[in-house]
């Protein structure tokens, strides 16, 4: 029996939600803003990161995965998934987990200012397939 797709189920803005992928891997996914610009006179660009939840979760999971916002919307990932880790097979997106991703960053429009402060801390915000965290 094929698993439902990972979809969007919390309205809430937040800086973080939970997803499990249609093959049943717990992440946390987190909007930050980077600390570092290559370029001192550019501001900073918001990153979303990706946390494994079956490894420490008192901790917020493990880090699998960052990238620029602007980067990750405007890829194709959504059509073909998104291998986050190469070297770890579950740590790869299918294409309906990274369209749930991005309709939870288009239905949290955070600015800047609140991004400045946000934290790596887990948030009870949820992005399901069939079962919550």
């Amino acid at each position: 029996m094929k698993k439902p797709a990972a979809e969007f189920t919390h309205a809430q803005p937040s800086s973080s939600f939970r997803l499990i992928t249609a093959e049943g891997i717990p992440f946390r996914v987190a909007l930050v803003l980077s600390d570092k610009s290559a370029d001192e006179n550019v501001a900073s660009e918001p990153l979303i990161q990706f946390f494994d939840m079956r490894h420490w979760p008192e901790k917020g999971g493990q880090k699998v995965s960052s990238y620029h916002l602007s980067t990750f919307l405007e890829s194709d990932a959504a059509e073909r998934g998104l291998n986050l880790d190469g070297g770890v097979a579950d740590w790869t997106l299918d294409p309906a987990s990274v369209k749930a991703v991005i309709d939870w960053v288009h239905t949290n429009p955070l600015p800047t200012s609140e991004l400045e402060g946000a934290s790596d801390e887990p948030e009870d915000h949820n992005l399901i397939h069939g079962a919550r965290l």
